[in-house]
């Protein structure tokens, strides 16, 4: 099989198709990360069988290639565009396309240790980490802050 990209418009980076099983999701072990809340952590995942690469949809959100949705795999031929949230990704095999830099080897790159996390969170949704290693929920904390200025406001709209 000829050498195969999936490049990614926006980091205008083409990600190579080395191994047999490629996948594409918003995890930090994925081979290619999308970083948007819309893409599942694994959200696709290329299958190269052969001469044959095949793009399976796992996201719940869908996966669309040429505009149509991929409910079944299928089979990608060159210049195939893929929809995955609002990433643009085109299926290229033989010569990397001109002005696109490759990605060392199918790595995001915003691959440094201190930048991968398993997954994106928001914030006022799950718990923080203290520094000392103990769970704080923000939303008590939220809570107990309301309380205390409704509590102040009380006393000082009453004198």
């Amino acid at each position: 099989m000829p050498e195969c990209y999936l490049i990614n418009h926006f980091e205008r980076r083409a990600y190579p198709l080395r191994q047999p099983l490629f996948t594409i999701g918003r995890d930090a072990d994925s081979d290619l990360v999308l970083r948007e809340p819309t893409v599942s952590r694994t959200h696709a995942r290329l299958v190269l069988d052969g001469d044959d690469a095949i793009l399976e949809t796992l996201g719940p959100t869908g996966t669309r290639v040429n505009g149509e949705n991929v409910l079944i795999p299928r089979k990608l031929v060159q210049g195939d565009q893929i929809l995955i949230g609002t990433a643009k990704l085109t299926f290229a095999s033989g010569v990397l396309p001109t002005g696109f830099a490759l990605a060392p080897g199918g790595e995001h790159p915003e691959s440094d240790p201190d930048t991968r996390r398993t997954t994106i969170r928001t914030p006022l949704l799950h718990a923080r980490e203290k520094k000392d290693g103990r769970s704080f929920p923000l939303r008590a904390s939220l809570l107990f802050v309301v309380a205390v200025l409704a509590l102040i406001y009380a006393i000082f709209a009453r004198g």
